[in-house]
């Protein structure tokens, strides 16, 4: 499938891919003019011959017109709760790698670290300042950028599932109040709390889709996803209490495993089914016209079995093309900011011409915080 002229313009927006040695899929997304998130392409291709197959769909796709981040495999990399140090903004980022320097089991020297802070209390009630550090391993950095480049796709963000589902969630915040989001991947869950667009609390469950679909133990996973939330949810409460929670989503399900009307029944608060289709606007006819169904890659260890969750681009990686703000992004080329203006910060047509990205320099310090080369800050 060929997505317009090759001599087009770069195309507003971005574009999310998922780069595995079975398959590659994207999908593109860009805020309307009206402020609604839009998908604009969606395709999935199996490989024949690896990165060099990638090369090929690279060409015929035209990615080279196109903004493309990824997400890191969540094994890439820790999140990292930590006390926000009372330093200038120009040495924050020395001072958060002083402090998760005993929290990796890697040499400080060898990680890739950011920031994602999260506001205190605006009437000062609360006195403590925290944030989270997001940790990884040069190597699971460097190693994403060269898959890209392998497969030639122009790589511009690594981002993480957190501020993904961030981005998500924030679709569906009410002024004023906090929202939770709960999405189960295959063998593990994410739950994250968003205020006013930003990530409050983001918790790890070691339970996935795969258990709660399993007949022999949904009863015993619901009721752990239960007391899991219930607690986080105290917890929340007595630590950020200015931060008035009003409802829960529930990320998609391949298929409805009753999770939704359990919750329903145990926790106090409205829970609420994550409806993509409804909140983003689609111009995109969900099958690729060279293959015959959007389908997903399956994995070396289970031999013709597709991922839960359909799509390889999965929810998550839909809406982090999509995020305003942006959340802390690994860069894989360095902006210039003479000429880089944000993607939103023009009215689309009329958004700057940009000129190609200089190459990587490693010795390159960090433009700002929030904003890092891999490899940088050391």
């Amino acid at each position: 499938m060929r997505w317009g002229s090759a001599k087009s313009k770069r195309e507003p927006g971005w574009l999310v891919a998922s780069l595995q040695p079975q398959g590659l899929a994207s999908v593109h997304g860009r805020v309307a003019l009206n402020g609604k998130g839009r998908i604009d392409r969606l395709a999935a291709r199996a490989l024949e011959g690896g990165y060099a197959g990638a090369q090929r769909l690279s060409r015929d796709w035209h990615l080279e017109r196109y903004r493309c981040a990824t997400l890191l495999e969540p094994g890439d990399y820790q999140l990292l709760l930590v006390e926000a140090p009372n330093v200038p903004a120009a040495e924050l980022k020395s001072a958060i790698r002083w402090r998760i320097k005993d929290l990796i089991d890697y040499h400080v020297d060898d990680a890739t670290v950011d920031v994602l802070d999260i506001p205190p209390d605006p009437t000062g009630a609360v006195r403590t300042h925290s944030m989270y550090a997001v940790a990884a391993r040069n190597e699971a950095v460097q190693g994403c950028i060269e898959r890209f480049d392998a497969a030639q796709i122009p790589l511009s963000v690594i981002d993480v599932a957190e501020t993904a589902q961030r981005n998500i969630a924030a679709l569906y915040e009410d002024e004023g109040r906090g929202v939770g989001m709960l999405y189960l991947g295959q063998g593990s869950g994410l739950f994250t709390i968003n205020y006013r667009r930003e990530l409050y609390l983001a918790r790890r469950l070691d339970i996935g889709y795969d258990q709660v679909s399993a007949a022999q133990e949904r009863a015993e996973a619901f009721n752990r996803i239960a007391v899991e939330l219930t607690r986080t949810l105290a917890h929340f409460a007595r630590q950020l209490g200015y931060v008035a929670v009003n409802k829960i989503l529930l990320g998609p399900e391949p298929e409805d495993s009753g999770l939704l009307e359990y919750l329903k029944s145990i926790l106090d608060l409205p829970i609420v089914r994550v409806d993509l289709a409804g909140a983003l606007a689609s111009t995109c006819p969900r099958t690729d016209p060279a293959s015959p169904r959007i389908r997903s890659f399956p994995r070396p260890s289970q031999p013709g079995r597709a991922p839960a969750g359909g799509d390889t681009v999965s929810a998550l990686g839909r809406l982090s093309a999509l995020g305003r703000h942006g959340g802390r992004r690994w860069p894989s080329r360095l902006p210039d900011p003479a000429v880089e203006a944000p993607i939103d910060s023009a009215p689309w047509p009329n958004r700057p011409r940009r000129r190609p990205r200089p190459p990587v320099d490693w010795r390159t310090p960090a433009d700002g915080p929030g904003r890092i080369a891999p490899g940088c800050g050391r």
